[in-house]
């Protein structure tokens, strides 16, 4: 085995007697090289540039092949108009979006952006009260106008005992709460912010207190 395989190597080592092929892109015999030893079946081009070209040529048939058939497909009547116009509905959508949200963090959006109804009297606020107020035991919230009346906390945070059903379950706040446009200097407007935080506070600490 060890001669007939020496013998082989000596076949294929002989400048007199290499295998030859021909280049498939310049056309030109190039033969046997011991780089190629384990993939000569495999090797079509004779040098790298040959290679790269081989592979240039491949990708631009390719693309070729591809822009024809998007050719074929956008060639229907009508067709290329509505995908055109689905794109652009697309776009503005996300624009619009986008526009919302920096509004939303600016301060410039609607007064009523992130507003929840009241359960009772569906009157949007930016705080609402969490509680239950009937026999179903459901929670609900509530505004503060709703809060005070006797049927349901009596203004109480513990409730006024008049409504048995009565159970506070914390404070909803409208994290994206849009102030109102006025013509306040900005140390005022810093006064009156300053002011309703301090009332809110105050608010959350009776409510939260009571050891509920």
């Amino acid at each position: 085995m060890a001669s007939n395989k020496g013998a082989k190597d000596s076949v294929l080592r002989n400048p007199n007697n290499l295998p030859t092929k021909v280049c498939v892109v310049c056309q030109r015999p190039f033969t046997w090289r011991k780089k190629w030893e384990r993939c000569w079946d495999e090797v079509k081009t004779c040098s790298k540039r040959c290679n790269a070209q081989r592979k240039a040529d491949n990708r631009s048939h390719s693309d070729g092949a591809n822009s024809d058939e998007d050719g074929k497909q956008l060639s229907e009547p009508g067709q290329a108009g509505d995908r055109l116009a689905s794109n652009e509905a697309k776009r503005a959508a996300k624009k619009a979006v986008k526009a919302e949200r920096r509004a939303v963090r600016e301060g410039r959006a609607d007064v009523g952006t992130g507003r929840k109804e009241c359960s009772l009297c569906l009157r949007s606020v930016d705080l609402l009260i969490r509680c239950q107020v009937d026999d179903a035991k459901q929670w609900k919230l509530v505004c503060g106008r709703c809060w005070k009346l006797p049927t349901v906390a009596g203004g109480v945070a513990d409730g006024s005992g008049k409504n048995p059903h009565y159970r506070y379950g914390g404070l909803w706040k409208n994290l994206r709460k849009q102030l109102p446009a006025s013509s306040l200097r900005d140390d005022e407007v810093g006064a009156k912010s300053e002011a309703e935080l301090r009332d809110a506070t105050r608010c959350l600490v009776q409510l939260d207190c009571v050891g509920i």
